[in-house]
């Protein structure tokens, strides 16, 4: 007997694969079920299919990443970095949110991350996301906005 939760998954799981099925052109369908075609190609092209392609600048990664507000979180890296991952000051204000190294290297390390990674954008807004439980908006005043 199925209990509710398993019955939600498995109607979810028929309806993803009728999706899938429907979305399909018969070329594509008999190229799945083509027994010649190594199940390792296949796990392949799926892999490449269902796999988000990389973050490569700073609102890629708010977007991903940043579960609190994302406007304010891009208008800070916008006044910041101009969305630019790896930019850096004469202060050592580094990446998409301008952290302080080393004054903030346990942030990328709680993130996950290592400081070497701040111009990563997805550890940097990791870290600030870090930073920003902590402090708040504090550590990026906003004025004249």
């Amino acid at each position: 007997m199925f209990t509710k939760r398993k019955r939600v998954l498995t109607g979810l799981l028929v309806a993803l694969l009728a999706f899938v099925a429907a979305s399909c052109t018969p070329a594509q369908i008999a190229w799945w079920s083509d027994p010649n075609v190594p199940q390792e190609t296949k796990d392949a092209v799926w892999k490449a299919m269902t796999t988000p392609p990389p973050v490569t600048d700073c609102y890629s990664a708010i977007d991903r990443h940043w579960p609190g507000d994302k406007s304010w979180a891009k208008k800070i890296v916008w006044r910041e970095s101009r969305n630019t991952p790896t930019a850096r000051n004469s202060s050592g204000a580094s990446g998409c949110f301008q952290m302080m190294l080393p004054l903030h290297s346990r942030l990328f390390v709680s993130a996950g991350c290592s400081s070497a990674q701040w111009s990563d954008p997805v550890c940097n807004t990791k870290a600030a996301w870090v930073l920003y439980q902590a402090a708040g908006t504090s550590p990026w005043v906003l004025t004249n906005w």
